[in-house]
């Protein structure tokens, strides 16, 4: 069973207005016990300071002088009236603030519940020597009193419970609106759509996570935008060679060498693809270590240099000691690519220069031609990852994805520019964190 926030919201409104009716319950009946304690305390403290008097001095007063002291002590014409009787046992006369002729009650339980004038009446007796009095106080009186405590109970608890309320339901539009929302969203969206979710909201929370969900959307959106572009640079890549083993393979006499040159080919672009899927397998971190970055430019210069001769191009390094934390043999195939980039795109004649220098907290990498270099709009497009260097006969277009990510992994970043002296030609640099 699940619940939306909303239901939730509606039962914390519930529990709101029921934990102020069971207060304001709660409240009531324990002021309503301690109210009439306090009412029958009062009752009998006046029963027995009354009787005290009586029996102490005044019992030769007459009954005519008792009945205007009663008259003017208790009131018979107050909200709060009490009804006061004194009976004089020796005499059998009875002295009351209300006229009555009741006899003396054959009852001795100081607790009295009697029925005067159409109303029932309750108090208390205490008897004496030769008076016995009897204090009592009209039921209604009562509960007028009980009411007005419940109101001065009820009122500020209400008034509480109201605000609490409207509180709440600022609380539920602040933070449970835009978050059911945000759900209805992403519940009706397709499972192709990608646009960003439009949520507003005052609540930090609920924008951070609205922000963070579109972040999400935009990355997932870019990863299948570049594993299309992926898909499109390998058909493009497997276009070629494939095409020409079919014509070759079709002909009476096929031809060996260039047989063999598309199978090294496409041997070539497999370990590319090997190298790509195992860098973006993520797990590269774990066997970094200290890279002596300029014995390995050295290396690879060394390695390829039969290759530049070949194609009539030069290879000039300006190279100071410099190491960074990686993976050796990811770093060599950065090198190798930058290096086989420019001898694929570049024309005969060509100097590649190769520099390795430090700038404030950062090694740079850096690989110049002086050949026909790449218009500005082909340069931020590349530098985006969206678009592809094309290939040669002997070169592949995924070298230079392949170097992005490899540069990615150690926290480096790879940037084409236009050669920085002026010249003509492609500057590719690769600035490492140290």
């Amino acid at each position: 069973m699940t619940l939306r926030l909303t239901h939730l919201g509606l039962l914390l409104a519930l529990s709101t207005v029921l934990t102020g009716i069971a207060g304001v319950t709660a409240t009531y009946i324990v002021a309503k016990h301690e109210f009439r304690k306090l009412l029958d305390d009062d009752l009998e403290t006046q029963s027995q300071l009354l009787s005290e008097m009586l029996e102490s001095g005044t019992r030769d007063l007459p009954p005519d002088e008792l009945g205007k002291v009663l008259n003017e002590v208790f009131d018979a014409d107050d909200e709060d009236t009490l009804w006061v009787n004194v009976y004089n046992r020796q005499t059998g006369k009875l002295v009351s603030n209300l006229d009555h002729d009741m006899p003396i009650p054959d009852d001795d339980d100081d607790s009295l519940k009697l029925e005067f004038h159409d109303y029932t009446w309750e108090g208390t007796q205490r008897e004496g020597k030769q008076f016995l009095v009897q204090i009592l106080r009209r039921d209604d009186h009562l509960k007028n009193m009980r009411e007005d405590v419940f109101e001065d109970i009820a009122t500020p608890v209400l008034v509480a419970a109201g605000m609490n309320l409207a509180l709440l339901g600022l609380f539920l539009a602040m933070v449970l609106r835009p978050v059911s929302r945000l759900s209805r969203q992403l519940e009706t969206r397709s499972s192709d759509s990608l646009v960003a979710l439009s949520v507003k909201t005052p609540t930090h929370e609920v924008a951070v996570l609205r922000d963070t969900i579109n972040r999400l959307i935009n990355n997932v959106n870019d990863v299948l935008s570049r594993e299309r572009q992926f898909a499109n640079d390998v058909a493009h890549e497997l276009r070629t060679p494939l095409t020409t083993l079919k014509l070759e393979l079709a002909s009476a006499e096929p031809d060996t060498a260039a047989l063999k040159f598309e199978v090294n080919r496409l041997t070539q672009l497999v370990s590319q693809m090997l190298t790509l899927a195992r860098v973006e397998q993520g797990h590269m971190r774990q066997s970094f270590e200290a890279v002596d970055l300029q014995a390995l430019c050295t290396q690879e210069l060394n390695a390829l240099s039969s290759s530049l001769e070949a194609a009539g191009m030069k290879a000039v390094s300006v190279l100071t000691p410099q190491t960074v934390s990686g993976d050796k043999v990811l770093l060599a195939v950065l090198l190798r690519n930058l290096l086989l980039n420019a001898l694929h795109h570049a024309q005969s004649g060509t100097e590649i220069i190769v520099r390795l220098e430090r700038e404030e907290n950062r090694v740079r990498l850096s690989v110049a031609d002086n050949g026909p270099g790449i218009d500005s709009a082909r340069r931020a497009a590349l530098n985006a990852g969206y678009h592809r260097m094309d290939s040669r006969s002997s070169g592949h277009g995924l070298g230079l994805a392949i170097c992005r990510k490899i540069a990615e992994v150690h926290g480096a970043s790879l940037t084409l520019k236009a050669r920085e002296d002026g010249n003509q030609g492609l500057l590719v640099q690769v600035s490492f964190p140290t």
